[in-house]
């Protein structure tokens, strides 16, 4: 946003007293807060959407699933985020994500506090 200069120009010749107010927030993405990036391994670069995206499955196979379907998963969870972080509903495949995601952690229906295997 802050360079996002030209936007606020557009504006400003609108409502010559436009002031932008710019807001930065962050809240634990990980379940339960479980964020740690200070290995400084972890790009944000939004212009490297597939090194963020494998970055981002790495770290969440390590805690969830590591098998090659629960990476699948996850990549698909992720990059429909990516496309539409408030999409009206999940698309198909996203929900078939979930559940092949949830089917490889081995929760079942018990959610992350049940014990694994059960249904």
């Amino acid at each position: 946003m802050v360079n996002c200069t030209a936007d606020r120009q557009k504006i400003r010749n609108i409502r010559p007293d436009f002031r932008a107010l710019l807001v930065g927030l962050h809240w634990p993405s990980l379940p339960f807060g479980e964020e740690d990036y200070t290995s400084g391994q972890v790009s944000f670069d939004v212009a490297d959407t597939e090194k963020f995206t494998e970055q981002m499955i790495t770290r969440a196979a390590a805690s969830v699933a590591d098998s090659v379907r629960a990476r699948r998963a996850l990549k698909t969870i992720f990059l429909a985020a990516a496309r539409s972080i408030q999409a009206p509903h999940l698309p198909i495949e996203v929900v078939e994500a979930y559940l092949a995601l949830n089917n490889e952690a081995g929760l079942g229906t018990a959610g992350p506090g049940g014990i694994r295997g059960t249904t």
